[in-house]
């Protein structure tokens, strides 16, 4: 179950990775 634990923490910044990239395209369209 560790294992479960760390990929699911590994997963939960992965989405914030890409939340955080996706919000920021649309704050500056020009990164396109």
């Amino acid at each position: 179950f560790i294992f479960q634990d760390e990929y699911n923490e590994m997963l939960y910044q992965r989405m914030g990775y890409e939340v955080e990239i996706i919000g920021n395209i649309h704050e500056n369209p020009e990164l396109l």
